[in-house]
Parts: structure tokens; C-alpha cells; sequence
């Protein structure tokens, strides 16, 4: 049953009190609504998304029918109570029994640059951030390690009939508030449930994306953003973001609101603390012809979310797993390709899995990596054939291991720091690192340099590690010979390209690049370098492979062995 309650009339009453303050305002020759003001002032909301008590949640399938299939949000309120996470979750309990954990890190500023843990680039342990986390511009987006599983509880409507096994992973989110997102809509259908601090959503129909500027991305990508500086919407630029209507969700600690896949939202935080987890379920259960019921009886409790039972894990360190694919789109577009007793010949693999659409064929890079991964899971190279009995006798396992190859995120690995810096970018440091009057590495020089190429502290000695061949602590000019290709060889690194396109100036607003990196980077007009007798520069030459120093198609990464699946 929906019900209104008195924290609900008090936000309509803010709501219409702020569109009222903002309305009448001119700007230049004509009065523009919502014109280089916040996104929402541009017109009347029309109204807050529905809201269930915590007592009275919807049944599985009246959630599934009334807003999964039709992609419309639901705020649960007080849902999150249940969880022990709300209880014991402090500062103090989560340094106590999680501290020594890993978890990615955003700049408050989204797509900004990524800031630097104590792990390294983009990645910080849950000690170190809650320690520095109020005096720093960071956050904590990441993949919820597994061990914290056991303190969340999930509501009953999602954890029987055709929920079953539909929960992709679980995210962590902390910050010191202040927090404002990009107006933007993500893959999974979401439950976002907030421990502490409050949070204030514009919630937007994708049926309305027409009128919305969104940066270019592959069809294939149900994620995405608009380039919509939502702090100051330029109205005159893009007139049509009038006839964009809009709910909001006033989200309270203890409240989860469920958001639907592709349905775009805006969020900001408030508080001295916000901290918040997420479940994201699979994108697949909007195409589900009806819900299956089995198991769904009446009465059920709440249930701790088993790791066992999330699709996609994380275990606190190594690589994650986060924004990983969903195996039940791959294995339903197999089934349906493979329908009936069909027998295709395995030199023909290929061409039939692309013509029946199960390649990402709009991303050439991850189209590559696809097809490798389906030729090497169903072993084409030593069949004859590939009959419908092969896809129909994998397991929901197997369907998981393979899909963990199709859409390899490097920010999602431990050594992301790697793939965010290239070969020419770490011999220019070692260069400038040199001190003239010995030829050695400065290590104090090289750590401050490092850092400006956006490096960490703790990358940085594992490098210097590495170029000292003798680990005397001392790395002279020929140890840097020896020993600088096999350091180079681990940032020859390959980044998938998400092929994103961001047209608008006022996006890149705060996301210049940094004046004193490129200054590192820029050549010196002059610059003398020490020359070996062959006239060899013993830091490698800049211009030497820079476009085919890959290797031939097929080479295996040198780090793929660290942590392959």
C-alpha cells in the first residue's frame, strides 16, 4: 500500500518553495525558467515517486509487475533499518572489523580525475580513507567487499521466484557529503538503501531522452550521461530540456529507493557523513514475459545477502568485478540463437554468433575481445561442430566465467595504474629523475615526479624496486639500462576504449588537465642526456615504438597472469 507521510508534504512544500524562488528570475532580454540555475528549476516537478513503508513492501510480484517490467522508481522507507548495517556500521566498526580492505575511490567531481588511495591509483584501503576521508575531495564508489555482506538484509520481494540468482553485485558508497552526480542512468535496475546523511534524487523517464544532451556512446552501452552542467543548466543551449518532466525522491537514512535500468537520475548528499549500499540486479528481468512466483510465500522476512548468492563477488583485494555483464543476456542470446537442433560448423562459429547479434559489434575493441573469448570457451579450434546441446548443457557457472571475459574494465583491477600511464610518460620521468652530478636516480626526485604524472607513492617504489637490480637501495645509470625495458613492459598497457564523446564545453568545466604534468611531459628544447658509446640514450629513446611497440595480434598481456579468472 502507498502511503504518504509528513516528511513527504514537508518536501513538497521545499520543492515548490524553491521553484517558486527561481521561476521569476530573468536573464538577459527574455525570462528563460531554469536557465543557468540547477537542474529541476526548469519546470514544476510532478511529484515524489511513490513511496511503501517498510511493512508494508510490495509482494514479489507486484514489485516485479507495478515497477520492474514497467521501469518505474519506488522509494522503500525505512527498508535499510533492517539491516545490521545500520546499526553498527560507525566510523569506529567499520575500521575495527573492515579496515584493512580495498575499495575504488571517485573525485567529488564525477569523471574527474582519479584520485590516488594508499593502494595506489583510484584504490585505497577502508582504514586509510575513513582516516582522511573529511579533509579530502574523495569518495568511495566500489564494489561492497564481501566480508561486509552479512551486516545487509535484503527485502522479500527480491529474493525468491524470478529473482532468484538476478542480483549482478553489491556496491559501497561513502563520502563527507557535498557529493553532486552527473545527471546520468546506469545498466542494472538498483536499490540504493542510505545508512547515513541524506539524499536528494531528479528523477528522470528515459522517454525523454530525446530532448536530454547525452554524450555519445555505442547503442550497445544502456548506461550513460548527459552533458548537462546540472549546477547551471544553460537553457539556451538546449531549449528542449524545457519539455523534460521530472520526479524526485527524498532519501532519508534507513530508506532504499529502487531505481530502474536505463531510467536517468541526478543525485546530490548532504550531511557530515553519507554513507549508502547498493544492490544491483540484473538488466534482463524488464524482458521476462511474466514473473514466476515459485517460492514466494506469504510472510517471508528479510535475508542476509549470502556473497554466494551475488552474481559478481569481490573478496576485499585483488581486482573487482564491478560493472561486469550480465550472464543471463549472454546464455538467453545463445539459447535463442542456438534454438531447436541446430549444428553449426565450428570454422563458421564466428560469422554466426556476430550475424545473430551476440557481438558488441558498434565497440571494435571490445568486439575483439568477445570474439577470442567465444572461440576459446567453446574450444573451436579442436571441433568440428557447435550444436544447441553444447550451449544447453552449460551451467549458469560456465555462462559466468565466460562473461567475465567479454567486458574487461582496467579501473576494476588492482594495478589500474598501470593502464593509466603509458611507456612515454615513465621514461620522461626517469629522465627528469636523474641527478647530473652522479648519473644515479634521485628517488626523492623521481617519487615527486611520478606523482605529478598521477602516479602514486606506493606504485612509485614498487618501480624503483624493480630498477634497482641489486636492491641495494642505490640505482645507478646501468642498473636503469638492465633493468628499464622490464619495468616498461608494465605499462605497455591496452585499455578497452568506451568510446564516449563529450561535445559540450561546459562539462569539461574542472576537468582540465594539469598544467604542471604536461610541463613534466613537454620536451625541453636542449635537453642533453647521457648517451652510451653506441650513442644510446640509456632511458630509452621517446620516439621508438610508439605505434608498434604492442607486438603482434595475439600476444599474451605479461600481467594477464597476476589474476586471471
Amino acid at each position: 500500500m502507498v502511503s504518504i507521510s509528513s516528511r513527504f508534504l514537508q518536501s513538497c512544500c521545499l520543492i515548490v518553495i524553491i521553484v517558486i524562488t527561481h521561476q521569476h528570475q530573468c536573464y538577459g532580454k527574455e525570462t528563460i525558467r531554469g536557465h543557468m540555475q540547477p537542474l529541476g528549476t526548469h519546470r514544476d516537478p510532478e511529484g515524489h515517486v511513490d513511496i511503501f513503508e517498510a511493512d508494508q513492501l510490495p509482494s514479489a510480484a507486484e514489485f516485479f509487475n507495478k515497477y520492474v517490467k514497467p521501469k518505474r522508481p519506488v522509494l522503500f522507507r525505512n527498508a535499510a533499518k533492517a539491516s545490521p548495517a545500520f546499526t553498527k556500521w560507525s566510523d569506529e566498526y567499520l575500521l575495527e572489523n573492515f579496515g584493512n580492505l580495498q575499495v575504488k575511490l571517485e573525485s567529488k567531481l564525477e569523471k574527474k580525475v582519479v584520485p590516488i588511495g594508499d593502494v595506489g591509483l583510484g584504490r585505497d584501503t577502508i582504514s586509510h580513507f575513513l582516516n582522511t576521508y573529511k579533509s579530502r575531495d574523495v569518495y568511495i564508489v566500489s564494489q561492497l567487499p564481501d566480508p561486509m555482506a552479512k551486516d545487509v538484509k535484503v527485502p522479500p520481494c527480491l529474493t525468491c521466484g524470478s529473482f532468484h540468482n538476478r542480483i549482478m553485485e553489491a556496491n559501497l558508497w561513502v563520502s563527507n557529503g557535498g557529493t553532486s552526480s552527473l545527471l546520468h542512468k546506469d545498466a542494472l535496475n538498483t536499490l540504493n538503501c542510505l545508512i547515513n546523511g541524506t539524499k536528494n534524487w531528479i528523477m528522470i523517464s528515459e522517454e525523454h531522452i530525446k530532448n536530454i544532451p547525452m554524450a555519445q556512446e555505442p547503442e550497445s552501452e544502456i548506461g550513460g550521461f548527459s552533458m548537462l552542467n546540472v549546477d547551471k543548466v544553460n537553457m539556451e543551449r538546449y531549449p528542449n530540456f524545457a519539455k523534460v518532466p521530472w520526479h524526485y525522491a527524498n532519501v532519508s537514512s534507513g530508506d532504499c529507493l529502487y531505481i530502474p535500468t536505463g531510467y536517468l537520475h541526478q543525485v546530490r548528499s548532504t550531511g557530515p557523513k553519507n554513507l549508502a549500499y547498493s544492490l544491483l540486479l540484473d538488466y534482463n528481468l524488464i524482458h521476462l514475459p511474466q514473473f514466476n512466483n515459485s517460492g514466494c510465500t506469504q510472510g517471508r522476512d528479510y535475508e542476509t545477502l549470502d556473497a554466494s548468492k551475488i552474481v559478481w563477488n569481490y573478496p576485499g583485494y585483488g581486482s573487482m568485478t564491478m560493472g561486469n555483464p550480465s550472464p543471463w543476456g549472454i546464455r538467453d542470446g545463445f539459447i535463442t540463437a542456438f534454438k531447436g537442433n541446430k549444428k553449426v560448423k565450428a570454422k563458421n562459429f564466428v560469422k554466426f554468433i556476430r550475424k545473430h547479434g551476440l557481438v558488441m559489434e558498434d565497440n571494435p575493441g571490445r568486439a575483439k575481445l568477445q570474439v577470442k573469448a567465444f572461440k576459446q570457451f567453446f574450444d573451436i579450434e579442436n571441433k568440428e561442430y557447435i550444436t544447441s546441446e553444447d550451449v544447453l548443457n552449460l551451467s549458469f557457472k560456465d555462462w559466468t566465467t565466460i562473461t567475465s571475459f567479454l567486458d574487461p574494465d582496467s579501473a576494476n583491477r588492482e594495478d589500474f595504474e598501470y593502464y593509466n600511464i603509458d611507456r612515454r610518460m615513465i621514461k620522461k620521468v626517469i629522465k627528469k629523475s636523474i641527478d647530473k652530478s652522479t648519473g644515479r636516480l634521485d628517488k626523492d626526485l623521481f617519487l615527486k615526479n611520478y606523482q605529478l604524472i598521477r602516479g602514486s607513492i606506493p606504485f612509485g617504489k614498487k618501480n624503483m624496486a624493480i630498477l634497482d637490480g641489486n636492491n641495494d637501495g642505490i640505482i645507478e645509470k646501468e642498473e636503469i639500462k638492465q633493468n628499464l625495458e622490464k619495468l616498461l613492459k608494465l605499462f605497455d598497457t591496452e585499455a578497452v576504449d568506451d568510446m564516449v564523446v563529450v561535445t559540450d564545453r561546459d562539462y569539461l568545466q574542472g576537468r582540465e588537465e594539469d598544467p604542471e604534468r604536461e610541463r613534466l611531459l613537454a620536451d625541453e628544447e636542449g635537453n642533453e642526456e647521457d648517451e652510451d658509446e653506441e650513442g644510446r640514450s640509456p632511458y630509452g629513446d621517446d620516439e621508438e615504438g610508439e605505434e608498434g611497440e604492442e607486438g603482434e595480434e595475439g600476444e599474451e598481456d605479461p600481467r594477464r597472469d597476476r589474476d586471471e579468472l
